[in-house]
């Protein structure tokens, strides 16, 4: 086969614009990978072995518009907080990115503390009737991992799981503000009877575990009308006691 200059002329051409249009396309794939990567994943439940979530009801974020009810702000802009994945690890980074370039971050601990110092430590309390005596009696407890779940969507399989008789050092300050809480017979802090004196495991006191809070607590509906008041959390140790607490049992410093 005999070409002219003609002939190589458009077989070149042809080759180069071929090549054009598949670096092209790679360079595009490329950059829709890189963009999923950078922008914030959807809150997903990371259910870790032996962790049961079965009978876990969950609610969406009390957000209004996208807007966090409570937040914590950015460093570095106007933006604040917000639960984020990078493959199998969790942070949180600037609500603001990637369309202000905000890359503001934090880790999970430093974001935990900062919520704490910020709105303190909340404690609930309801009545109940006591399992031994039958009559009614106060219960209080916190329950931090549904007030993170605010914060952190992560923590939604968890609400439950952090009462009184986790925390020792945080046990301790609630003992000082209720007479009805101390250490009991097994060792740990509960709640006991004001009539009778028997406590029952962590904050139950109660053949109904948690009465009244229950539903609300496992739907991730506000626990306003059941707070009672709040804990502010001055010394450094207590505050890493609780932060630690809340990683270990949860789960999260492990990811």
């Amino acid at each position: 086969m005999n070409w002219g200059i003609a002939d190589w002329a458009y077989f070149v051409a042809f080759v180069i614009l071929n090549l054009g249009l598949w670096v092209f396309i790679i360079w595009f794939l490329l950059q829709q990978g890189k963009k999923s990567d950078d922008e914030p994943q959807p809150p997903t439940l990371q259910v870790l072995k032996g962790q049961d979530t079965t009978q876990r009801k969950v609610m969406s974020p009390t957000h209004k518009n996208n807007v966090p009810r409570h937040k914590i702000d950015c460093e570095r802009c106007n933006g604040y907080y917000v639960e984020r994945w990078k493959g199998q690890s969790i942070f949180v980074g600037c609500s603001n990115f990637p369309k202000n370039g905000c890359r503001s971050t934090l880790s999970i601990r430093e974001f935990i503390k900062k919520i704490i110092a910020k709105y303190d430590v909340n404690i609930y309390s309801w009545d109940m009737d006591c399992e031994y005596c039958g009559k009614s009696t106060r219960v209080h407890s916190y329950y931090l991992l549904h007030d993170l779940a605010e914060f952190i969507p992560f923590f939604k399989q968890y609400g439950d799981e952090i009462g009184v008789g986790d925390i020792p050092a945080l046990d301790v300050l609630l003992a000082k503000e209720f007479l009805t809480i101390r250490k009991n017979r097994r060792g740990y802090f509960s709640n006991i009877c004001c009539h009778c004196g028997e406590g029952q495991k962590y904050n139950q006191v109660v053949t109904d575990p948690h009465g009244d809070i229950w539903e609300p607590l496992m739907s991730y509906e506000s626990l306003e009308q059941f707070r009672s008041k709040t804990l502010e959390i001055n010394e450094p140790y207590i505050l890493n006691a609780v932060v630690d607490s809340i990683m270990k049992k949860s789960g999260i410093d492990k990811i």
